[in-house]
């Protein structure tokens, strides 16, 4: 946007008012002065989502920080009370939460024990559930996805560490998957779909690892606004080319997705 001078000005003379008594004309007003500045602010206001409403004064400072809080990608909502929707859908933006090992629940009874790790020099104590390698085991969690929250396919990747008896370059392999749940519907639905993989391989006993990133998991089901997701991680103890013999001894999960829906307040 540019600015406009008055008619017959030079480019950046300013505007003056008319005073008659002293001879004095006020500047001549051209179209575009009064039409550009209107269609700039109707531009902020329609890019964070917003439909333009003559009585409502309070648009443009609200698209304002809407759109800061979209482009911020660590910020997941302000208060509906601050800025009434989000501006997701102008701009979406990707997510990351972290589950713990502490919220996954063993699928099978008596599978996939909890476990505490202390470190020999320093105390630390890091929570783990023990995938073993000699048998498939799996955990789960319900995991309620934002409302922002875009419906469509989630990344993760798995924050581990090798029990003992694991070598160097050894494979560990899990696999996710994951269904959506819904007011009124069933909690025994069905993985439709063989999951996506989380490969990664051992480094030292006592080690952090963090996996790569799966491939894209789709939420079977039809994901809709307030839906749950479940989520299973199960681990594949024949996969890859040196099959790890070790537990996984698995201390969390990382979980990114899309936010492209705007969000108001219950």
């Amino acid at each position: 946007m540019q600015y406009v001078p008055p008619i017959g000005g030079a480019p950046d003379d300013s505007y003056v008012d008319a005073v008659p008594a002293s001879g004095i004309e006020g500047s001549a007003v051209s179209a575009a002065a009064i039409e550009h500045a209107q269609r700039e602010i109707v531009n902020v206001i329609t890019t964070a989502g917003l439909e333009p409403d003559s009585g409502d004064l309070t648009q443009l400072a609200t698209a304002i920080a809407m759109l800061i809080l979209a482009a911020q990608d660590d910020t997941e909502y302000a208060p509906a009370s601050h800025l009434g929707t989000q501006a997701y859908a102008a701009h979406p933006t990707i997510e990351t939460d972290y589950i713990d090992a502490s919220a996954l629940l063993p699928t099978e009874d008596g599978g996939a024990a909890s476990g505490v790790i202390a470190t020999a020099t320093h105390g630390q104590r890091y929570g783990y559930r023990a995938l073993p390698g000699d048998a498939d085991a799996s955990v789960e969690i319900t995991y309620p996805m934002p409302e922002a929250w875009d419906r469509g396919p989630i990344k993760l990747k798995a924050i581990w560490t090798p029990g003992e008896g694991a070598a160097a370059g050894e494979d560990m392999t899990l696999v996710a998957q994951a269904v959506a749940l819904g007011d009124g519907e069933s909690l025994d639905a069905a993985y439709a779909a063989a999951g996506v993989t989380i490969a990664d391989q051992a480094q030292a006993v006592g080690a952090a690892h963090v996996s790569p990133a799966s491939a894209e998991l789709t939420v079977e089901g039809t994901p809709a606004l307030g839906n749950l997701i479940h989520l299973r991680i199960t681990r594949d103890v024949d996969a890859g080319a040196t099959p790890m013999a070790a537990d996984c001894q698995l201390m969390g999960i990382w979980i990114q997705y899309t936010c492209n829906q705007a969000v108001t307040g219950w």
